[in-house]
């Protein structure tokens, strides 16, 4: 999607269209993008590969000012300032804007592996998932976090909960992929890929990491990813965060969990905070209740006086903000008992 909102599509052969479906010539020479740039030129591969990629503008021509050394042969990955990250064939290389190799980013050797996921954390380091087992010579199966310079970031380390090394249910580059990786506002890591050693079958292919790399067991999809296509099991290439905290994932299954759903399905991601705190019983015979609201969405704050058959009436509802707010029940006054309860909608 373009910061204008026109979409690009296509595989090899990318076309534009507008926000309603109807096509936009203004782009030509049938180009392959695979990214789209801040500044709104595009970043696309010619036919040959591996190859070195190219800047186009809006309309798909060459911009002649964006030559770089380096062939593609991986994932890649957009910075804010436009610099690149990409799989080069000498392993994880940073591209200043112009194409130049950024000599400041360390290159991250992978033993000859693939990237095929790239994720940026709000601190400027970089996760990292593919089909590798080392990462600049230390021992990493297929997930991996790096400082923003490019030296492996060793506080981060997934091996011992998700994926293991030197034992018989090891890491297996031929059958073992992490395809995609996703980051929630708190840190932790979503993994989602092709797992058929016996550590990490059992996820389901999606799993989610502490900050350390340990895994988070209080995320579990059950038998997740399966598929009646797909020898040993469905796998997941795509994860999406919503804004409410739910989580979109694509792939190659025909089942989820148990529930049939065909290549796609949204999953409920943790509850959002939201709490009541105990009531005080003010001079005039209100109540003041304190409210703790994070979860984005519609809240109501409703009382009783009776639980058995209950009467629930709405006292606040709050739909502008998140937050802590207190609320004043003016009619609790003369009630010889009063219970509340708040309801995100």
């Amino acid at each position: 999607m373009q910061n204008d909102g026109k979409l690009l599509a296509g595989y090899d052969c990318v076309r534009r269209f507008y926000p309603d479906g109807t096509g936009d010539s203004s782009l030509t020479n049938c180009p392959n993008v695979i990214a789209v740039l801040p500044d709104g030129k595009l970043l696309a591969l010619p036919a040959e590969s591996p190859s070195r990629p190219l800047r186009l503008n809006s309309d798909g021509t060459r911009d002649p000012s964006f030559f770089t050394p380096v062939k593609i042969g991986g994932a890649v990955l957009i910075e804010p300032d436009r610099r690149i990250i990409l799989q080069a064939e000498a392993g994880l290389v940073r591209l200043l804007p112009d194409g130049e190799i950024d000599a400041s980013f360390q290159a991250v050797g992978l033993g000859g592996a693939f990237v095929s996921a790239l994720a940026r954390q709000p601190d400027g380091r970089y996760l990292i998932g593919g089909g590798f087992t080392v990462v600049n010579g230390v021992p990493r199966s297929g997930v991996a976090r790096l400082l923003s310079d490019g030296r492996l970031d060793a506080s981060f380390d997934a091996a011992e909960t998700f994926l293991l090394i030197g034992e018989s249910d090891s890491f297996d580059i031929n059958r073992d992929t992490v395809r995609a990786l996703a980051i929630q506002p708190d840190g932790k890591v979503f993994v989602g890929g092709h797992f058929l050693n016996p550590k990490s079958a059992s996820s389901g292919g999606l799993v989610r990491l502490n900050r350390s790399g340990s895994l988070d067991v209080s995320f579990d999809v059950g038998t997740g990813a399966r598929s009646r296509n797909t020898v040993g099991s469905g796998f997941v290439n795509l994860i999406v965060l919503q804004s409410d905290g739910r989580i979109l994932v694509g792939g190659e299954f025909t089942e989820f969990g148990g529930v049939p759903r065909s290549y796609i399905v949204r999953l409920n991601g943790d509850s959002p905070l939201l709490r009541l705190g105990s009531p005080e019983r003010l001079p005039d015979g209100t109540f003041r209740i304190s409210v703790a609201d994070f979860t984005g969405r519609t809240t109501v704050v409703e009382a009783a006086t009776e639980l058995s058959p209950p009467n629930w009436q709405p006292i606040w509802t709050n739909t502008a903000s998140s937050g802590s707010f207190t609320v004043i029940d003016s009619g609790a006054s003369g009630s010889p008992r009063r219970f509340y309860r708040a309801l995100a909608r």
